[in-house]
């Protein structure tokens, strides 16, 4: 890898720690908000607006009336942003090398993403919300999969972040509680546990989607 490509990976995830601030003032949020509105509300404050986000994409965001977690949102604000740091610097090496090859193929990068919050299964859009450095950040809702029609089970995670480049590549997602030590590891560099959840960190070409 040349010192430009050292530089320009070195520069992404410098950019993604600063995705990841935002991130956590949006988890803090969840503990002052009654409703979906109040989500919506604070992030259109918090980052710099644009007419594709719409209220209806938060419907999954936010967990149904009623569900109990083991944590406040607050705590796990804090923890995201402790598991992202360990994350980034666990998952470094196999990036800068996945960057490389997908930079030598001539794909440039187009968007850094924040996966936001998913409770329950919705569908998955992506708008682009504002920009760091002239890159535009997009936020991620919704769930992969089937749907609640075609079988596959719910799954709660908390918050995540990517970036678009040639595919959409998540590179980091925490999920709640310990570590599940049946899971499918085949696509991970690592599972960092922490006091309230735990943060998967995906090789380069583990987790991409369309």
């Amino acid at each position: 890898m040349s010192l430009l490509e050292q530089s320009e990976i070195e520069n992404i995830l410098s950019e993604l720690q600063t995705v990841s601030v935002r991130a956590s003032r949006i988890l803090d949020m969840y503990d002052r908000a009654a409703a979906v509105v109040d989500i919506v509300m604070g992030v259109r404050k918090m980052i710099d607006f644009v007419a594709t986000l719409s209220d209806s994409d938060f419907a999954g965001a936010f967990p149904k009336p009623g569900k109990i977690f083991d944590f406040t949102f607050s705590e796990i604000a804090e923890e995201f942003l402790v598991l992202t740091q360990a994350g980034i610097r666990r998952g470094v090496a196999e990036w800068t090398i996945g960057y490389g090859a997908t930079r030598g193929r001539g794909t440039k990068l187009k968007a850094y993403i924040l996966y936001m919050p998913s409770f329950f299964w919705t569908p998955q859009r992506s708008p682009t919300v504002g920009s760091i450095n002239g890159k535009p950040v997009k936020l991620s809702f919704g769930s992969s999969g089937k749907g609640p029609s075609g079988g596959d089970r719910e799954k709660v995670s908390l918050m995540g972040l990517g970036v678009e480049m040639g595919s959409k590549r998540q590179l980091l997602r925490m999920d709640p509680g310990p570590v599940r030590h049946n899971e499918d590891k085949s696509k991970e560099i690592d599972i960092l546990p922490g006091i309230y959840t735990h943060m998967h960190v995906y090789k380069w070409n583990g987790m991409q989607t369309k």
